[in-house]
């Protein structure tokens, strides 16, 4: 019965013409990788952003004699943003969604 379902629904894909077809299936796939290719770089350019940031205002901090706590802390963020963006591969899924 399962089969019966998509052999009729992909027989109603044959009968289309081919400018249809395009417009019912391959453009509704390629919005949606569109959609999940922004929200990969919106992800990659924050967490990027957090590393660039932090990294940058720590030896400033140093410098000035900032808490140590406070330039530790700017420290770790760096390393945990960069940990984000090695685990989730936001730039990767951005770019080969694209």
């Amino acid at each position: 019965m399962g089969n019966s379902n998509n052999q009729e629904s992909f027989k109603d894909y044959i009968s289309l013409d081919p400018d249809k077809y395009i417009r019912l299936r391959l453009n509704d796939q390629i919005d949606w990788y569109d959609n999940k290719s922004a929200i990969m770089k919106n992800y990659y350019m924050f967490w990027k952003s957090v590393t660039f940031i932090s990294g940058s205002f720590t030896p400033f901090l140093i410098a000035i004699g900032m808490c140590k706590w406070i330039t530790g802390l700017l420290g770790v963020t760096v390393v945990i943003s960069e940990s984000v963006l090695s685990l989730c591969k936001y730039h990767d899924l951005w770019v080969g969604v694209s």
